[in-house]
């Protein structure tokens, strides 16, 4: 856990920072919270009653946060999976946790690591940090272009609705990262049509 800062600065991150600002924001804002839980319950000088108070506080920040940033990555198998749900388990019970915290703990790291449900639909939070992203990289483009985009509905064409979907789930974002105080780059207000982009446009199903 002591590495995560450094991961942090590594190239690759960096590259990640670049190319995908928000997705690295939340990335980090999580692995952040993971090293200040094991830094505060490592200090000696906390109680378990303190310990479990700021274990269910940083467990709801990256329950909220970790489904925005799902399948960044390839899916992690079951035994991989099950590896670091395990060195998690072994790590709190060391640090003495109750037998329910230590199966909360256990949880929060499969959700973490896990990305959606086997059987469950996708939601469309990826598809916002996606879409955050495209904008504001690009403060021409409005939530039209974006649509045309990206928009991964069953529709031949991409329309209004199409775009303001999008823009409510973008919303849904910002706050987000308002509440958790995550910085990234600005977003563009801009709505009325633009003159035609040169955007990859997603296939037509």
């Amino acid at each position: 856990m002591n590495s995560i800062r450094e991961a942090l600065t590594e190239p690759g991150f960096q590259s990640l920072r670049s190319a995908q600002p928000v997705t690295a924001a939340i990335l980090e804002a999580i692995l952040v919270r993971m090293e200040s839980l094991c830094d505060f319950v490592s200090s000696g000088s906390v109680t378990m009653e303190t310990a479990h108070q700021e274990l269910d506080s940083i467990q709801g920040a990256m329950t909220e946060l970790a489904p925005w940033v799902r399948s960044v990555k390839p899916e992690p198998t079951e035994e991989q999976i099950s590896d670091a749900v395990g060195s998690w388990v072994e790590y709190v019970q060391n640090l003495g946790f109750s037998g329910t915290k230590t199966a909360e703990v256990a949880k929060m790291a499969e959700d973490v690591l896990t990305s959606r449900a086997r059987g469950r639909p996708a939601d469309r939070r990826r598809l916002a940090v996606s879409a955050y992203e495209l904008k504001a990289a690009d403060s021409r483009l409005t939530w039209a272009d974006v649509a045309r985009a990206i928009c991964d509905c069953k529709k031949k064409s991409h329309d209004e609705y199409c775009a303001e979907s999008i823009r409510q789930v973008v919303m849904q974002l910002q706050k987000v990262l308002k509440k958790y105080q995550i910085s990234v780059p600005p977003l563009s207000s801009r709505t009325h049509r633009s003159k035609a982009r040169d955007l990859p446009i997603s296939p037509e199903e």
